[in-house]
């Protein structure tokens, strides 16, 4: 009969089933290391705990798994494990970890003492691992609760109950677990304030903001939360100029894609006229092995050959050239590979006044001040900071790089 002092308890097909759930749940895990000795044999007596469980079925597999439209019996599938006063002890602890507050119940009261003595109940090897930490770290806690206040755990004060859990593998296991089940309970749900069960008319996405902190460039209309504006429509490349190869650049399911001989795409827009001053740039931008590709700014239309003026960021991540991925070509270098080919990164260009910034999924790769009156060598006089436009360069025919959510925001402080 339940006692009407205790909360109530849920039927073993619920607490079953939750705890079959769990057992697919990363959080709930067994440790990957545990102290050695600190786990007693599979069911074995440890600290004067007399509980056995039955053996593994022998063989391959574990039989049966329980039935769960099917309301057992005590003694089946499994006997149950804590005895009246091990529960006791337990559901204080339970609230030690997760105890009540203004809006939301404590661990006990949603179930959770029942959850774990389904857990260590049952017959699966994780689940018997468990029964060797657990059962003699509860009851160690039980006797020494008893040697050190003369009661039980249960009718100790927080501090005194915190006092008596120094740091082990069975504190950390048993805050893993009742962590682990509480939150699995719609209760536990509602205090993370989760909703992916429940269904809106409406997705609107995550805001720019959200995508910017996780490394992702915002589409476009999402341009206005943030201030950006596109420099590439994902249709076409209205706005756009190529240089002495145009075949080499194309737009492919909303990529800009650039593969083929030697050329340069330079923006020559609307937007700021295409001059550009101090500002911001972003891209996100994938390469195909052997890919050599770059972002000119501060540049301006040229017919033939390399750019002259401006600075080339690079992109490249395993092209025989070592200048790799957000360098500074020919004047700050970059010689680690901070992205992999065939995977989308974002590639992001800062400058304002002398000072230049590139980073790449949100880490800074390369920081460069322009010093003044600089004087270049002869093929990279034209490295100089100032005004003018970007360009995407294409390399070579073996090379393949695509380009989308291009875009540019001004800083405050642009001069232009």
């Amino acid at each position: 009969m339940q006692d009407p002092a205790q909360p109530p308890r849920p039927d073993r097909r619920r607490t079953i089933g939750w705890m079959l759930s769990a057992m697919g749940t990363a959080g709930l895990a067994p440790l990957a290391a545990r102290a050695a000795g600190a786990l007693a044999a599979p069911g074995a007596a440890a600290g004067g705990i007399q509980h056995a469980l039955p053996p593994l079925p022998q063989g391959p597999g574990y039989g049966t798994d329980p039935d769960l439209l099917h309301d057992y019996r005590p003694g089946e599938p499994w006997p149950l494990t804590l005895d009246a006063g091990e529960r006791a002890a337990l559901a204080a602890l339970c609230d030690l970890v997760i105890p009540a507050d203004d809006h939301s119940p404590s661990a006990s009261a949603v179930g959770v003492v029942d959850f774990l003595d389904e857990w260590i109940s049952a017959p699966y090897p994780d689940q018997q691992a468990d029964r060797g930490l657990l059962l003699p770290g509860l009851r160690a806690l039980m006797a020494s609760a008893g040697a050190a206040h003369g009661g039980p755990f249960q009718g100790l004060d927080a501090n005194a109950q915190l006092a008596l859990l120094p740091a082990s593998p069975f504190r950390t296991r048993i805050r893993q677990l009742v962590a682990g089940g509480f939150y699995s309970t719609p209760e536990g749900a509602r205090d993370l304030q989760f909703i992916g069960e429940t269904p809106s008319p409406t997705y609107e996405g995550p805001s720019a903001a959200v995508l910017r902190a996780a490394g992702y460039a915002p589409p476009v209309y999402l341009e206005g939360e943030s201030g950006w504006t596109s420099l590439f429509d994902g249709r076409s490349l209205e706005g756009w100029q190529a240089s002495e190869a145009p075949g080499t650049f194309s737009v492919v399911r909303g990529e800009l894609v650039v593969h083929g001989p030697r050329s340069h795409l330079y923006y020559v827009g609307p937007v700021q006229g295409h001059d550009f001053h101090d500002f911001e740039f972003e891209a996100e931008v994938r390469t195909r092995p052997g890919a050599n590709s770059g972002v000119y700014f501060h540049t301006r239309f040229q017919q033939d050959g390399w750019p002259e003026r401006g600075y080339e960021v690079q992109v490249n991540n395993s092209h025989a050239d070592p200048s790799r991925t957000a360098g500074l070509y020919g004047i700050a270098d970059n010689a680690y590979v901070p992205a992999s080919d065939d995977q989308w990164f974002l590639l992001s260009i800062r400058v304002e006044g002398k000072h230049v910034q590139t980073r790449v999924n949100g880490r800074l790769v390369c920081e460069y001040t322009e010093p003044d009156g600089v004087q270049r060598e002869p093929q990279y006089a034209g490295r100089l900071l100032g005004n003018g436009t970007f360009a995407l360069q294409g390399h070579d025919p073996g090379s393949e790089t695509h380009y989308r959510n291009v875009r540019v925001r001004a800083l405050a402080n642009a001069s232009r």
